[in-house]
């Protein structure tokens, strides 16, 4: 009988609290809670511990402008803390809330999150709202653009692994007086979100920043750190770089078994494989010129292309060592010109063994060296 008449009195209680509400128009609401003492520019429990503020950024899109060393990602901003003063019930499971317009808004104090190194744009005004609950919880939430820089290094250019990050801040507040944290875990704020087919990301964390002012108090102001590694996808790259260079390079290696007979048209088909190495080369750098921004580092792509004509220039003095043994213009053939041919063919033979040695060789060392993982932080 107790708990019918318990149970019976809190849903009275809830029905009056929802046609009080009722009753009055949310703006007036608002404006009768933050009239008389309350002032928007101290912020809750001023005089008592600090204000916990947390903070969720929930990514949707992403794209990276490696050109400009960009990242444009639309999210979802939220912020949550919690404002006695504009509590309006006793009720403190959050049963009731109401929506504060864009014109009263500035009456209810924020704490003013802010994203140093990036532009925050608002995609519409009806992206945004705050909404405030009976217990004084208070929710912001907006829907915006953010563009921020994310540094790369290209040393390991195709199989680098880059580490992008953003920094929200609250610089009016110390630690004393607000503590900010995260509201999500690390592994759900940026899910499917990357639309691009060059980065894949492999881990995300969250982490305290609480830095330092340079000045002599000391202060610390809160901060916190969300970091993503991505991952350059090699897939594309091995279509464009190393399946066709390995083709070339197998083109190169048949010439060997042309031997002293077919000097000419010998010589015809290493100028057209030298024609076709430079056009692939000169196609990959124009489209990295493209898409990369301008760079000092000696990345391994150019390491590769490297070796790639190193492997053509040997080749040619192979070719020309092999002609001047062999060429005879006259037809005439005495005993030291057969030696000298013979020399020309154990040179063509040598180099069947030697160049498929070297190349894979220079394959196992180049992948091992740069597969190995390395991780680039802000």
């Amino acid at each position: 009988m107790i708990v019918r008449v318990c149970t019976v009195s809190v849903l009275v209680a809830i029905i009056l609290d929802i046609c009080e509400a009722a009753k009055r128009p949310s703006r007036v609401l608002i404006q009768e809670l933050t009239s008389g003492s309350y002032d928007k520019n101290e912020r809750p429990n001023v005089d008592g511990d600090p204000t916990r503020v947390a903070f969720g950024l929930f990514i949707d899109h992403m794209v990276i402008d490696e050109k400009n060393q960009e990242m444009i990602y639309d999210a979802y901003i939220h912020d949550s803390w919690n404002d006695t003063r504009l509590a309006w019930t006793q009720d403190k499971e959050d049963r009731i809330s109401l929506f504060v317009g864009k014109e009263d808004r500035d009456r209810i104090w924020h704490p003013g999150i802010y994203l140093p190194g990036s532009t925050v744009t608002l995609l519409a005004d009806n992206q945004e709202k705050l909404q405030v609950y009976s217990s004084g919880m208070v929710k912001h939430e907006s829907r915006v653009t953010v563009k921020s820089k994310c540094y790369m290094l290209y040393s390991k250019f195709p199989f680098d692994t880059q580490t992008c990050g953003i920094t929200v801040e609250l610089f009016q507040y110390t630690t004393g007086d607000v503590v900010l944290e995260s509201m999500i875990e690390p592994s759900t704020f940026i899910q499917e979100a990357l639309k691009s087919n060059t980065f894949t990301i492999r881990e995300t964390n969250i982490t305290d920043n609480t830095f330092n002012c340079s000045c002599e108090a000391q202060t610390t102001y809160p901060s916190l750190l969300i970091q993503f590694k991505l991952k350059r996808n090699v897939g594309q790259i091995t279509k464009q770089l190393f399946i066709p260079s390995a083709l070339l390079m197998a083109f190169l290696y048949a010439n060997f078994y042309l031997g002293h007979v077919l000097l000419l048209p010998r010589a015809l088909y290493l100028t057209v494989i030298a024609m076709l190495m430079c056009t692939h080369s000169l196609a990959l750098k124009i489209n990295m010129t493209l898409t990369l921004p301008n760079t000092n580092d000696l990345t391994a792509y150019d390491f590769w292309i490297a070796i790639y004509f190193a492997f053509l220039v040997v080749t040619l003095a192979v070719y020309c060592v092999v002609a001047k043994l062999c060429h005879r213009p006259d037809g005439v053939t005495t005993e030291a010109d057969a030696k000298h041919m013979r020399c020309g063919d154990s040179l063509d033979m040598t180099m069947r063994v030697l160049y498929p040695v070297l190349y894979f060789i220079f394959v196992i060392a180049f992948f091992a060296n740069h597969l190995v993982e390395t991780k680039y932080t802000l």
